[in-house]
């Protein structure tokens, strides 16, 4: 939280210091996601992986989402204040 509160010092607006955090989770979450599909795919069949594929990046798609909002929503010294 504080490295985006520093961008938003910085003059980065909400959005645009928001979508560099977006994208560094969700590539995390995706190689997460592969290497489970790896030792998954020994044990079940293809259309199950993809099924839990689904779910779990939308789960984690909307919580990511939700969290992000939230911290948009608040001041840089509110921000501040929580990281501390």
């Amino acid at each position: 939280m504080g490295e985006y509160a520093l961008l938003r010092l910085q003059g980065m607006g909400s959005v645009k210091g928001t979508v560099p955090f977006l994208g560094e989770q969700f590539i995390l979450v995706l190689l997460g996601n592969l290497l489970g599909d790896a030792l998954m795919l020994l044990f079940a069949e293809p259309a199950v992986v993809i099924l839990v594929n689904g779910v779990v990046l939308t789960a984690y798609g909307i919580g990511i989402i939700m969290a992000y909002w939230r911290m948009g929503r608040k001041s840089v010294m509110g921000l501040l204040a929580v990281s501390q």
